[in-house]
């Protein structure tokens, strides 16, 4: 549930020390050209429920991500797109006799239900993409021509069917409508033996792999010269060893640019403080929850546990854009395609805590150069992922037994988002908006920076990347900066708050006559307790000013909270500092 109160209220309900000030500006050095209506995704998680029907469409729809990836993430290496499901097991047993890891679907019995499909690509294109007003907004085009409907992220399974087979999928999703515009070749097949023996047997090395997806891209250029394909990356981490280790340097460096688009990475982080989980069930025990609980409902864990997303984002960046590394990514594009907090003791999941962490990733990497799509995992389902509590609610809080739960899970309105679902609806919203108002098929994109520095987030350990408390990314058709620094048309802008300090940000913009701006801003009326799932606590201010010569000198940031700016064509003309 939205509530709408004033700024004032938010800020003295969350304040706890002096207000900070800072300016933001942009450099068009470091701006970056990219199409935002189509940036943002989700994963399904489509074995937890019957079919694509309302009960999952309306949900999806009202969330207002543009891409879904299609069939997901590892079970796309178990698809059998005809059927709508995971292969059987004994298709699994005839091409893997000597698995010893890996196949997690055998408890999934094959669909009986008279002949009905529920997970084809009909199904697909009737329940959903036919019938979907994203964010509840009918299909429209912008100034550009660009249509605002879903797109789909087709995953490739190159792990249990050939290449005939899945250009077959491509061709059938053409013909009945579904445009091929993004295409993945697998998913995290970089994977050791010891965590899934297919992938190591059906591709003993990277390069192997390298030689398949150039082949496979080459095939579906063939077909689809417009699409952009995508081979799997490994997200750079130091305790990587064996194949994982060098699997994105060597598949980078080995396929053949003139076929394949970009590279795709799974960037998660923890929740930043101790202890470290023992088991691997997303819920630890009640000791590791315990201790977990304590250790972030204090300032120094709330600042860990946010600066751990932070960090971990601006590690990625400096891998993505690291000059060693610029030969590798030399002509590959960078695509995100599953994102998320990996909390696995998990009192984190679902509190507001949990959707800042969101919000600074999805900042962070929307002004990086190169990274053309940012796909969240997931919408639904399990182990504290999801953006909207779809039914049955016992699956997203299986094994929780610290803090106790509401009385009542039925106290939590079925479909409402959670709290990261919260922030992903207002930047879909917002990216929608913008691209609304572009008169260009991309828009530029360039990072937040701010004088002074805004202070650092403190961390458990000097091991974790620094990380600023406050982020933000500015967005428009040209971002050219005048001497001060600012754009010359500018469609809106995103901040985030990481701070528990309210921070005044003064944009100092002098709008031509009639300017026009919306300000909204998420912030939580239970600042960051995380005694409960905060499924009802993300408030919204929704301010919209205009006169005859209007300034936008300021606007203020409540303590933990994230900023949504968007300005009318009005606005955007003659911006000067």
């Amino acid at each position: 549930m939205r509530i709408f109160i004033a700024v004032s209220v938010i800020c003295m309900s969350i304040v706890s020390s002096k207000q900070l000030s800072l300016s933001a500006f942009a450099r068009s050095e470091h701006k970056d050209v990219k199409e935002v209506r189509t940036l943002q995704g989700f994963n399904h998680n489509m074995l937890h429920h019957l079919q694509w029907g309302k009960s999952l469409s309306t949900p999806a729809c009202r969330l207002g991500l543009p891409i879904i990836r299609y069939p997901g993430g590892t079970v796309s290496g178990y698809w059998d797109w005809r059927q709508g499901w995971v292969i059987s097991n004994a298709d699994h047993a005839q091409r893997f006799p000597n698995a010893t890891s890996g196949y997690m679907f055998s408890q999934y019995a094959p669909l009986d239900d008279n002949g009905t499909k529920f997970y084809t690509l009909d199904n697909l294109k009737r329940e959903y993409l036919d019938t979907c007003a994203l964010g509840g907004r009918p299909a429209e085009r912008n100034a550009a021509g660009v249509m605002h409907g879903p797109v789909v992220n087709f995953v490739l399974n190159m792990l249990t069917r050939e290449l005939p087979d899945q250009l077959e999928l491509l061709r059938y999703a053409d013909n009945i409508g579904i445009p091929v515009r993004l295409v993945e070749l697998g998913n995290e097949y970089y994977c050791s033996r010891d965590a899934n023996s297919d992938v190591s047997d059906r591709f003993a090395s990277a390069e192997a792999y390298a030689a398949n997806a150039t082949a496979w891209a080459t095939a579906i250029k063939q077909v689809f010269p417009n699409a952009s394909v995508s081979v799997v990356g490994r997200e750079y981490r130091s305790g990587d060893v064996g194949r994982a280790a060098t699997w994105t340097d060597i598949v980078a460096s080995a396929v053949d640019k003139s076929v394949v688009d970009a590279i795709t990475f799974h960037p998660y982080w923890g929740a930043g403080v101790p202890p470290s989980a023992t088991s691997h069930n997303f819920t630890g025990n009640s000791t590791e929850q315990e201790l977990q609980f304590t250790a972030l409902n204090t300032p120094r864990g709330i600042s860990a546990s946010l600066r751990s997303a932070a960090g971990k984002q601006l590690q990625s960046v400096r891998n993505y854009t690291n000059s060693t590394l610029t030969n590798v990514f030399d002509g590959l594009d960078i695509r995100i395609t599953e994102l998320n907090v990996f909390d696995r003791i998990g009192t984190s999941k679902y509190t507001w805590l949990h959707a800042l962490q969101v919000a600074s990733a999805h900042v962070i990497l929307a002004a990086t150069p190169k990274v053309k799509e940012i796909i969240h995992h997931s919408f639904d389902g399990c182990c504290g992922f999801a953006t909207t509590f779809v039914p049955p609610m016992e699956a997203y809080f299986a094994g929780r037994l610290v803090p106790p739960l509401p009385q009542a899970m039925g106290a939590i309105p079925n479909n409402s988002f959670t709290a990261p679902g919260c922030i992903l609806h207002e930047l879909a919203a917002f990216y929608r908006n913008v691209s609304a108002l572009s008169t260009a098929a991309a828009q530029e994109v360039a990072p937040m920076e701010f004088s002074p520095e805004p202070p650092v987030l403190n961390a458990y350990t000097d091991s974790a990347g620094a990380a600023p408390g406050v982020v933000g990314v500015f967005l428009g058709d040209n971002l050219t900066a005048n001497a001060h620094g600012h754009g010359t048309r500018v469609l809106g802008a995103v901040v985030v708050n990481l701070l528990p300090n309210a921070t005044s940000l003064d944009l100092g913009w002098t709008g031509a006559a009639g300017a026009r701006w919306r300000v909204h801003t998420l912030a939580s009326d239970r600042s960051l307790n995380l005694s409960t799932p905060l499924t009802d606590t993300a408030s919204e201010v929704a301010i919209t000013v205009g006169s005859q010569s209007t300034a936008l000198h300021s606007v203020q940031l409540p303590p933990f909270s994230t900023m949504t700016l968007e300005f009318d064509t009005a606005f955007q003309h003659g911006i000067v500092p």
